[in-house]
C-alpha cells in the first residue's frame, strides 16, 4: 500500500464506528420500514418519527453515501438492495442483528482495553453478569439475540443444498431455536424425521415455525441443556452457530453428548465461520475478538482446531462445504 493510501484506509477503519452506529439508529428508528416501496423526505419522515427535520436530513444523506439509501432531499429518499435488509419482516432481514450489535454488542466493544489487560470477559463487566443470565433477565433483548440468531434465512436455504440429507433418518437440530433450520432441512427431504433440541423457553417458539411448515407430524420439540445431554434416537446431529459461543472445555462436552447417544457412522454437522486460508479472513476474525469480549471462552476456530475437537470426541471429519457469508458445514462421523 503506498503512503497516501495507508492514511486514508486507516482513517476508513476508524470511522467504520460512525457508519456502523448510523445503520443502527436507522435500523432503530425503523426508517426503512416506513420507506417501503416508496421515496420520502426528510421533512415527511420527520413528522412521523417526531424527529427534528435538519437533523435527520444530514443523516439520511450519511446513509445515502453509505449506499444504505439512495436519493436526496429533492428526489425523496429510498431503499438500496442493502437498505432493504433492514426492514422487519421481509426474507434475509439482518434488522435484529444490527439491533443487537447497536446494543449489548457495542457496550462490549466499547471496553475492549478492559479485556486485552485483564483477560476478563468486556460484556461481564459492563453489565455486571454474563451473556446468558442477561438474557434470561431481560426478555426483549433475549428476543433481539434469538431472532438476531436465526435470521439467516439465506443461509439456511442453502444448507441443503450443500449437504444431502435425504439418506437420513432422525435429524436433531441442537441448539435448533425457533426450528426455522430444521423446518428448511426437512422440507428439502421427504424422508427424515427432526428434533429440535434448546432451552424450554427458547424451543417453543419452533412449534409456530414447523406449523406453518406443515411439519408438525414429523417433527418433536424437546426443551433441555445441551450442555448436560442431548435427545437419544438420532443418526444425524446438526450444531449450527453455537460452538462459537463456548470454551473448548465446553465445545467437548456438547460434541461428546452426541457421541454419547450416537453409533458408527452416524453424523455431526457443524455450522460455523471457520478460519480457512487463502479466504478474506475478516468477519472470522472479528467474530473471535467479540467471543472474547462476550463470552470469555467462545472463539472461531480454525478448520484444524474444529477437527482436534471433534476426534477428542469420538468423531472423524470427513467433508467441508462452503456457505455463505463465510460460513462452512463441517460434516464429522462417529467412529
Amino acid at each position: 500500500m503506498n503512503k497516501p493510501a495507508a492514511p486514508k484506509a486507516l482513517l476508513n477503519i476508524v470511522i467504520g464506528e460512525w457508519a456502523a452506529r448510523t445503520v443502527y439508529a436507522a435500523a432503530k428508528l425503523r426508517i426503512p420500514d416506513l420507506l417501503a416501496g416508496q421515496r420520502r423526505t426528510s421533512a415527511d419522515l420527520a413528522a412521523e418519527l417526531g424527529a427534528v427535520p435538519e437533523a435527520l436530513r444530514r443523516i439520511l444523506r450519511y446513509l445515502a453515501g453509505l449506499e444504505v439509501l439512495d436519493g436526496d432531499e429533492q428526489r425523496g429518499f429510498g431503499l438500496t438492495e442493502m437498505g432493504q435488509l433492514l426492514r422487519t419482516e421481509v426474507t434475509g432481514s439482518i434488522r435484529d442483528f444490527v439491533i443487537l450489535s447497536g446494543e449489548e454488542w457495542h457496550r462490549s466493544w466499547s471496553q475492549v482495553v478492559h479485556t486485552a489487560q485483564t483477560g476478563g470477559q468486556a460484556f461481564e463487566h459492563v453489565h455486571g453478569t454474563n451473556l446468558f443470565s442477561y438474557l434470561d433477565s431481560n426478555p426483549e433483548a433475549s428476543r433481539t439475540f434469538d431472532r438476531a440468531m436465526s435470521g439467516s434465512v439465506k443461509l439456511f436455504n442453502e444448507v441443503p443444498n450443500a449437504y444431502d440429507f435425504s439418506g437420513a433418518g432422525t435429524i436433531v437440530d441442537v441448539g435448533g431455536g425457533n426450528g426455522e433450520l430444521l423446518g428448511t432441512i426437512l422440507a428439502s427431504a421427504e424422508g427424515p424425521r427432526g428434533v429440535v433440541f434448546d432451552r424450554p423457553d427458547v424451543v417453543a417458539a419452533a412449534e409456530a415455525e414447523l406449523s406453518a411448515r406443515g411439519l408438525t407430524e414429523r417433527c418433536t420439540l424437546v426443551g433441555g441443556d445441551f450442555l448436560r445431554s442431548v435427545p437419544a434416537g438420532g443418526d444425524t446431529y446438526v450444531i449450527s452457530r453455537t460452538l462459537h459461543n463456548w470454551s473448548d472445555e465446553h465445545c467437548l462436552a456438547i460434541l461428546g453428548n452426541c457421541a454419547a447417544v450416537t453409533k458408527p457412522g452416524d453424523r455431526v454437522l457443524v455450522i460455523e465461520r471457520v478460519i480457512l486460508p487463502d479466504t478474506d479472513p475478516r468477519l472470522s476474525l472479528a467474530q473471535d475478538v467479540l467471543m472474547l469480549l462476550v463470552t470469555g471462552g467462545g472463539r472461531a476456530r480454525t478448520k484444524d482446531e474444529h477437527r482436534e475437537l471433534m476426534e477428542k470426541s469420538g468423531f472423524a471429519l470427513r467433508e467441508v462445504h462452503a456457505l455463505p457469508q463465510d460460513f462452512s458445514i463441517l460434516v464429522a462421523e462417529r467412529v
